[in-house]
């Protein structure tokens, strides 16, 4: 009910972006330089209402990657800080109208991104922060707590209460509380989970949020965010002030990160793409079960002029998965790639970084994905979740990561389809091609559950997200201006259809049992994309390619329509 009552003062308010819908700068998280560039900016600012009216003195949100965490962290800063009068920002924006905006241009406010810390200058970085900030209110501090603060400054790589220190100069410059806002404040802990300094760096944040968050006098309020909750193992414990709002149980800001169903709505309307596509390649991940867009895949596709695509780019997150994957997971991952699919899972809230890695634990390696953005979670009962691969952008994400694994030398997709123009040789073609690269797919310890007929077969799944991703990976190779998986057409849904300028070619897969001729299979394949018009709808020439697999063996058999 709270989504539904915000999302209708939202349309009511009328503001849904402000900017140019042609300018799109997807590069920045300066509040100011989109403002002030008239860059399209969807209008977010009831996140500093709703930070402002939250009763805890220090919060923690975390949000998966690439919907805004770090645009509305620095919007929030250029609201309150008094040390530039930045209200002019916000002369079209929700908040102006809001009961809170008094409190616009009144406090000092510190903002500190952990994104590029790293585990041997750390602490000289996160006190040269610091030190930028406290030399501008030193001067109307008096003698002693000048020199309290020199006393710091000279060790201040083996101390981890610069934020109390900072709070407590600026309070006595200027007669104010302060902010502190820190962004990605996981970063590093994720970073060096398997360093043998792990605990010295988790006991220095510790003592350093400690200090800084909790019965802090000079302090209004302070925010952490980033992509984690790693409160698991203590970091936070002595922080029994900080309230955590995370993707599994959050009913306050939903809708203030990622772009909601109205403001696509909205975007739609005006940039002129069709929403309904949209929807299923950017929308999906969840936060407390409410869907959300993507804001990067959302604004590179209207950048792109409303181009569909996979913007996703590879992060530090895909190479830990990497480190954790084992069959069991690499089998559940591919089994998301089916279309609408879904798997039962175990999760856990909280994550580790050290029990992630040195237990493996499946809770915590899903919770990583959620968190992370890479799966949704549909449903949850106490640990055991469904979740899914939410659009087909992320479908692309997981199809060549998965990929990836499978063939690690991309050069082996250069001679892909080299003759397309025979169909007879184009069968020869591409079962010659896949044979050889299915050597990869034991890597992944192919199973073979029992069929309907009692028969045990690897389930078509696997072969379809290999092909896809051999064809994705080849695209170029091919051609094709849209590779396309599991749609409507004809009579029925093909598995993969690559279209070309000229022509669509179009793939139906089929798994045999032992025993089961591939030939006849790969016929049987042939005949059903004929007999339900697969690939009519496109008004091209369809090329028909059949596929029967059985372990790592390859039959095709094609025809020109």
């Amino acid at each position: 009910m709270a989504h539904e009552e915000r999302g209708r003062e939202r349309e009511v308010a009328g503001v849904m972006f402000v900017g140019d819908i042609t300018k799109v700068d997807i590069g920045t998280s300066s509040f100011e330089k989109l403002i002030t560039e008239k860059s399209l900016y969807i209008d977010k600012s009831r996140f500093i209402e709703h930070f402002l009216n939250e009763t805890p003195s220090a919060q923690l949100i975390t949000r998966q990657r690439r919907i805004g965490k770090s645009l509305n962290m620095d919007m929030l800063r250029c609201f309150l800080t008094d040390s530039a009068d930045h209200r002019d920002l916000f002369e079209n924006l929700y908040i102006k109208s809001s009961p809170v905006w008094e409190k616009a241009n009144s406090a000092p406010v510190f903002l500190f991104s952990f994104k590029n810390l790293n585990l041997e200058t750390y602490r000289d970085v996160i006190s040269d922060m610091i030190n930028e900030y406290a030399n501008e209110y030193l001067p109307a501090c008096t003698g002693a707590l000048q020199t309290s603060y020199r006393n710091w400054f000279a060790e201040r790589g083996l101390r981890s209460d610069g934020l109390l220190l900072l709070t407590k100069i600026v309070c006595a410059a200027t007669g104010k509380k302060s902010y502190i806002f820190v962004d990605e404040y996981d970063k590093l802990l994720l970073d060096i989970a398997r360093a043998a300094r792990y605990s010295e760096v988790r006991d220095y944040f510790t003592q350093f949020y400690s200090a800084g968050l909790k019965d802090n006098p000079y302090l209004k309020k302070g925010l952490l965010t980033g992509v984690m909750r790693l409160s698991h193992e203590g970091m936070f414990s002595g922080l029994n002030n900080i309230k955590t709002y995370d993707v599994f149980k959050d009913a306050v800001y939903n809708d203030d990160y990622g772009i909601t169903e109205n403001e696509m709505s909205e975007l739609a309307r005006v940039a002129g793409f069709d929403l309904a596509e949209a929807r299923r390649w950017y929308n999906g991940i969840k936060v407390q079960g409410i869907p959300i867009y993507n804001t990067f895949g959302v604004m590179s596709m209207i950048d792109g002029g409303n181009e569909f695509d996979c913007y996703w780019n590879r992060s530090g997150t895909m190479d830990i998965i990497v480190s954790l994957l084992n069959p069991q997971r690499k089998r559940t991952l591919l089994s998301l790639l089916e279309f609408g699919s879904t798997a039962q899972v175990s999760v856990e809230s909280r994550v580790s970084p050290q029990t992630l890695f040195s237990e493996k634990t499946d809770d915590m390696f899903y919770s990583l994905l959620i968190q992370s953005g890479y799966l949704s979670l549909e449903k949850q009962s106490g640990t055991k979740a469904a979740v899914a691969v939410p659009n087909v952008e992320l479908q692309e994400v997981w199809s060549r990561f998965l990929l990836r694994q499978l063939v690690p030398d991309q050069s082996a997709l250069d001679g892909l389809f080299t003759n397309i123009a025979d169909p007879a040789l184009l069968a020869r073609d591409i079962a010659g091609f896949l044979t050889p690269l299915l050597e990869g797919l034991s890597y992944f310890d192919l199973p073979e559950p029992p069929g309907a007929d009692g028969r045990k077969r690897t389930p078509e799944v696997y072969y379809h997200i290999f092909l896809y991703g051999v064809l994705r990976m080849g695209i170029d190779n091919l051609g094709c201006t849209r590779l396309l998986s599991n749609r409507e057409s004809g009579g029925g849904r093909y598995d993969v259809m690559a279209e070309r300028e000229n022509e669509a070619v179009v793939f139906e897969l089929k798994t045999a049992a032992e025993g089961e001729n591939l030939d006849a299979l790969a016929q049987a394949a042939l005949r059903q994309i004929i007999g339900s018009r697969y690939g009519a709808d496109t008004g091209k020439p369809v090329v028909a390619v059949g596929l029967a697999f059985r372990g790592k063996n390859c039959r095709a058999a094609a025809r020109r329509l």
